[in-house]
């Protein structure tokens, strides 16, 4: 990156990552809850299942926590610009660990769990949209956009973590008792990430949050700069494929282990961990690989993805299939990785959350189409089939965006925002 884009972000130099106290208090409350976020994603599915027998129900629970987050997410994006981003994430997290935690109280008050599942799925999803419009924003404004990639590769990490522990502690919970217990425990780690903000410092703003009109004025703002950035749209519309894919992966590895094959819960468990586990590599990977163009890199990674879902679909073994697992992880990782840092990179700090917003807008319009189709594939042909769709779904992301003029496009650093202009 050049010294004139990382001036753009404007603001003193970040210290070094690991100096850096916010990033450390950051780091440390989404590491506690993204272990819980493993053991929710892994829950949700097999507590579905457990209750209605149903892929498509699966499906539908999935699409409800998409659509308000679609519905709500470019409010949250300005949102994010205007508010202090450090009190959003913090009251977002002490919200969300009250409706999850609702779960595992209807059980045990013997009320009708499905219909509780139902009821806090489409808040929960709008709280996500709101935490993470000022989560992404925040974070360039806590590390400087010259150790970004770093920092991205990081948090990464983070979520590896949850991903390795989350679903492997699912699985020993599942066997022992019933996912209600892991979605207590998800709800516990959100008070933890909540009290972890209280030691950071800021409003995680590169300059103060100040109001320059009507709220859906800078939602319409923010729409018009990246509408008029042809390589910042490519990036997020490959970053939305792959997120759609690897939102179902759970569902459909759910589908494929315990109704296709007859496997135990701790299985499906091992599967997911050891994807996780296939991750830090790719995340290892990050920093070096995010200099200079990275457009070649993301692609081969995502092709890796696609073949190696491909093998996991169509081995009726448990190694190639713990294989497939790890070699699918560690290709996402760094394809997701890479997505996220160029698209940050691409966009002034004052318009993060907003244009950050506009992602999570076109991936959760995608992601219940997803996972009403997947669902739909799950109970009409099974978890083989829904994991071979996936995988050519790749394929031709893959190939489609090699032929795009667009995604190769020679920028890789910002544009200026409009008040430069």
């Amino acid at each position: 990156m050049t010294a004139s884009a990382v001036e753009q972000g404007g603001g003193p130099p970040a210290p070094r990552l690991w100096a850096n106290a916010n990033f450390r208090a950051l780091f440390v409350g989404q590491t506690v809850s993204l272990i819980g976020d493993g053991v929710s994603f892994a829950m949700f599915p097999l507590l579905v299942l457990a209750l209605t027998g149903s892929g498509t129900q699966m499906g539908l629970v999935g699409a409800l926590e998409m659509l308000p987050a679609a519905l709500f997410s470019p409010i949250a994006g300005a949102l994010a610009d205007r508010w202090d981003r450090r009190r959003i994430m913090m009251w977002c997290n002490l919200a969300r660990a009250v409706l999850i935690g609702l779960v595992p109280l209807a059980g045990a008050m013997g009320v009708p769990v499905l219909p509780v599942v139902y009821a806090v799925t489409i808040p929960f999803g709008a709280l996500n949209a709101l935490f993470n419009s000022a989560y992404f924003a925040s974070l360039p404004a806590i590390v400087g956009h010259e150790a970004l990639a770093s920092a991205t590769s990081t948090l990464m990490a983070a979520r590896w973590v949850g991903n390795v522990f989350g679903p492997a502690l699912a699985g020993f919970i599942a066997a022992r008792w019933n996912p209600q217990v892991g979605l207590a425990l998800d709800a516990l780690t959100f008070l933890v990430a909540y009290a972890a903000l209280h030691f950071t410092r800021g409003p995680f703003q590169v300059a103060p949050a100040a109001s320059r009109g009507s709220l859906f004025g800078e939602v319409r703002e923010g729409l018009e700069y990246a509408a008029g950035q042809p390589v910042l749209v490519a990036t997020m519309l490959l970053s939305c494929g792959v997120e759609a894919v690897t939102y179902q992966l759970v569902p459909m590895t759910t589908f494929l282990t315990q109704v296709d094959r007859g496997l135990p819960p701790s299985t499906f468990g091992l599967l997911v961990a050891v994807f996780g586990a296939g991750m830090l590599p790719g995340l290892l990977l990050v920093p070096r690989l995010s200099r200079g163009r990275v457009w070649p890199v993301i692609l081969l990674a995502n092709l890796v993805a696609g073949l190696a879902l491909a093998l996991l679909a169509l081995s009726g073994q448990l190694a190639p299939m713990l294989v497939a697992s790890a070699l699918c992880g560690g290709a996402n990782s760094l394809s997701l990785s890479l997505l996220s840092t160029r698209w940050a990179r691409l966009t002034p700090n004052e318009m993060l959350g907003r244009v950050g917003s506009l992602y999570t807008l076109a991936t959760r319009l995608i992601g219940p189409v997803s996972a009403v189709t997947v669902g739909a594939v799950l109970d009409r042909s099974g978890g083989v089939a829904a994991l071979g769709m996936a995988a050519a779904f790749l394929v031709f992301l893959t190939v489609t965006f090699a032929l795009s003029p667009s995604f190769r496009g020679a920028s890789e650093v910002r544009s200026p925002g409009p008040s430069a202009g």
